[in-house]
């Protein structure tokens, strides 16, 4: 079958995170000032001055499509600057291909980093710089017929550039195991960029998680009213009250339950009414664990049916926990709809 291996929102994360494969890992910075991102809510600040990179697995793949959210921020860059925006990388942290762009707008591939690796390919095209766009790159990892295709979707049919023939593998293993976000500058003082969402597919199956995904956004529900169920026990106020901050507010306001089999269940805030494909849906939760080891189921009502999600074992710190990626409505079988979501309730069992 056809895989979305990757789908994230950088406006639903806590205040930090940190992704890695082995290797160095870099902490991702979550900012909720201007500009507004896409999703309406904050947004990964990648600030590049460290140069280090974060990794975020992905299972492994030869041949693969990359979609990303950005604004490229370069009011100060010099004219013979380029400042790298995401590659990919196998299993071990080996950088395969990174994507850089200069301050006329010129998306360049390069094998390996950005300071030490070989230039690949150059788009015609230009993306407009501080403004929100969506870009797509694929890649197929080679010695010898490697492919790289960029897409820019900034007009109503997508600009499409290919290039074959290549040698897209920097060495180590000849897959993809991991996107990443180098944080690295040449030739400039530069300043910071912003990612809101990001994907992966591979190639596998059929459509239409095979290729592309179009100009996409991704956006959040947070609860916003009492569910079918309310078993847990909050810190303050109505229990869906307490889950509605995003980024959350650690144990500002919180519940807390330590039966087993007791269940909370929330609606959702209003989704957003101009999609006309949903792809996946994720339900992410946060907590942690008090004084004793627990673990939680997430659930999922729809219609008066309730899916039940596979369990998750919780840290003592707080920490997102997420259900795997829903590319069907697991009560319908069938493909989201806009109804769905507004429909849905989400909450979490005690195991």
């Amino acid at each position: 079958m056809a895989l979305l291996l990757f789908m994230n929102a950088y406006g639903i994360q806590s205040s930090t995170a940190t992704y890695r494969v082995p290797g160095n890992g870099a902490t991702i910075e979550i900012g909720s000032t201007t500009p507004v991102s896409p999703s309406g809510t904050a947004f990964a600040n990648r600030n590049n001055s460290a140069g280090n990179v974060a990794y975020i697995a992905v299972p492994n793949h030869v041949t693969g499509f990359l979609g990303v959210q950005l604004l490229c921020n370069q009011s100060i860059e010099s004219a013979s600057g380029l400042w790298a925006q995401y590659g990919v990388a196998d299993a071990n942290g080996v950088i395969h291909l990174t994507l850089a762009y200069s301050l006329t707008g010129k998306l360049r591939v390069y094998r390996g980093d950005l300071s030490t690796g070989t230039l690949l390919c150059t788009s015609a095209h230009s993306i407009n710089l501080q403004q929100w766009t969506t870009i797509g790159l694929g890649y197929t990892i080679d010695d010898t017929a490697g492919s790289i295709t960029l897409v820019f979707y900034d007009s109503a049919t997508p600009t499409v550039e290919t290039f074959t023939g290549l040698d897209t593998r920097n060495g180590g293993l000849a897959s993809v195991g991991a996107v990443c976000l180098p944080g690295q500058r040449i030739s400039s003082s530069g300043s910071a960029s912003w990612i809101d969402g990001l994907y992966v597919c591979d190639n596998t199956g059929s459509a239409p998680y095979n290729t592309f995904l179009g100009d996409f956004r991704i956006t959040s529900q947070v609860p916003a009213g009492a569910g079918a169920t309310t078993q847990w026990t909050p810190s303050t106020g109505a229990n869906w009250a307490t889950l509605d901050e995003n980024p959350h507010n650690g144990d500002t306001d919180y519940v807390e339950d330590s039966t087993s089999g007791h269940r909370d269940l929330y609606t959702l805030s209003t989704f957003v009414s101009t999609a006309t494909t949903i792809f996946a849906v994720k339900h992410i939760l946060t907590g942690r664990y008090v004084t004793t080891a627990a673990s939680i189921n997430p659930v999922l009502r729809h219609a008066g049916t309730v899916s039940v999600g596979s369990t998750i074992v919780l840290d003592n710190t707080y920490n997102e926990k997420v259900r795997d990626l829903m590319l069907l409505n697991p009560v319908t079988s069938a493909a989201w709809t806009i109804s769905d979501m507004n429909n849905l309730q989400v909450g979490q069992d005690v195991v």
